[in-house]
């Protein structure tokens, strides 16, 4: 398994880059966000890697500028329904830290404006991979961290998913089952967001859960 390739950018695509190293060319799949980091051609760049492997196509490599960009679309091909195209598009349209800020807050809206991404992926995107993504988001936010542009009483990591928990568990407790209850809360955080309203208390979000619920 390659870990990275070190060499001189031959060149620069919409989607992929070709970097020059032991005298072979390797062509790299890259999101828009890596393209647009790396130096020109002719420059020397080294780019880590990743390679996929689907049934019925060949191989395909996929370069990244850091070591979290490619931990972000290892994670996000973990998710059912999201391949490395989709996770592609998503590191195109959202840097790596806007991404954990939009998982951190649930932020649907933000997610599913990547080509190819639905609400409802988007929502999985978030139940799936919000915890897991904890230590990642404390290396860039720290572990009480403000998040960007966002209001600082809402922003940590702790309130968010403090008020989240007890909102899941609240509706749980009422007989719905963990799953659907994780779905709406995150719908009503998404809404809210949209909306450019504050997340709000557990109690807020279980009874928009529930008005949401009976629609």
């Amino acid at each position: 398994m390659f870990a990275y390739i070190e060499g001189n950018i031959a060149e620069k695509n919409t989607d992929s880059i070709v970097i020059e190293a032991g005298g072979i060319g390797w062509e790299l799949r890259c999101s828009l966000q890596t393209i647009r980091s790396l130096p020109p051609p002719g420059a020397s760049a080294k780019v880590y890697t990743r390679m996929r492997v689907s049934e019925n196509a060949p191989p395909e490599l996929f370069g990244f500028a850091t070591r979290e960009e490619r931990t972000m679309f290892e994670k996000l091909c973990t998710v059912n329904g999201v391949g490395a195209k989709s996770a592609q598009s998503l590191l195109s349209a959202l840097t790596v830290k806007e991404l954990l800020a939009a998982l951190s807050s649930s932020n649907v809206a933000q997610i599913s404006k990547a080509q190819g991404i639905g609400r409802k992926t988007a929502e999985r995107i978030i139940m799936d991979l919000r915890d897991k993504l904890l230590p990642l988001a404390e290396k860039y936010f720290g572990a009480q961290g403000q998040l960007p542009d966002m209001p600082q009483s809402e922003t940590t990591p702790t309130a968010l998913y403090g008020a989240q928990s007890d909102a899941a568990s609240a509706l749980a407790s009422l007989g719905f089952p963990a799953s659907e209850a994780k779905l709406l809360v995150a719908r009503v955080i998404g809404v809210r967001m949209e909306g450019g309203e504050a997340i709000g208390s557990a109690e807020e979000i279980v009874r928009d859960a529930l008005r949401m619920r009976n629609m």
